[in-house]
């Protein structure tokens, strides 16, 4: 009599197989995730945060110190601000601190110029060069009132204040609003 043999001893998938099927889908939510650009949406995100940060601790110490300015700035390696305090006669700068992510840009209007008219790109800077560039953003604040001094582009007085700054990176910018008299700063994704 031929019978046919019966498996008896089916338990499920192998260890093998279920570590190719965890890989397959790893790489697949690795590529789902850089697809929907979720990754530089956090960098841009961040970095506004934290020149936001910057900027305010910058008008409190405007108000604390004879002087205060910060000095925000685009290099190769990335978004970098710096802080300088002026007490008395002593004068403290702090060392650059990295706050964005490479392939960020930033970019300015200044109060004043047209809605239709095309901000204004940072040029990147060597970090070397982060102190002493004339291509970096110095922003100070009046003591009195808390409000925004004229934008200097390295010791370069513009003649006005920003009104407006965009983080971008990709399809992604952020847009930051500067209100010249009060001082304060929101933010929003540019539509």
């Amino acid at each position: 009599m031929n019978r046919i043999p019966s498996k008896i001893n089916n338990r499920g998938y192998s260890l093998v197989e279920l570590i190719v099927i965890i890989a397959i889908m790893s790489i697949l939510g690795v590529g789902l995730i850089t697809l929907l650009g979720i990754i530089p949406r956090r960098h841009v995100v961040a970095c506004t945060k934290n020149m936001v940060y910057y900027l305010e601790k910058t008008r409190t110490n405007a108000m604390s110190f004879k002087d205060a300015k910060c000095y925000i700035g685009n290099t190769g390696d990335g978004v970098f601000v710096s802080i300088e305090t002026t007490k008395g006669s002593d004068i403290t700068v702090s060392v650059p601190e990295q706050i964005g992510k490479p392939n960020l840009s930033i970019s300015y209007k200044l109060v004043g110029e047209d809605a239709d008219v095309d901000a204004h790109e940072l040029s990147v800077i060597d970090y070397g060069d982060f102190t002493t560039s004339d291509d970096r953003m110095v922003f100070s604040f009046d003591r009195s009132a808390g409000g925004f001094k004229h934008l200097c582009l390295g010791d370069a007085d513009q003649g006005a204040s920003v009104s407006t700054m965009y983080i971008t990176r990709g399809k992604w910018v952020m847009q930051l609003d500067l209100v010249e008299l009060t001082g304060k700063i929101t933010y929003k994704w540019k539509e």
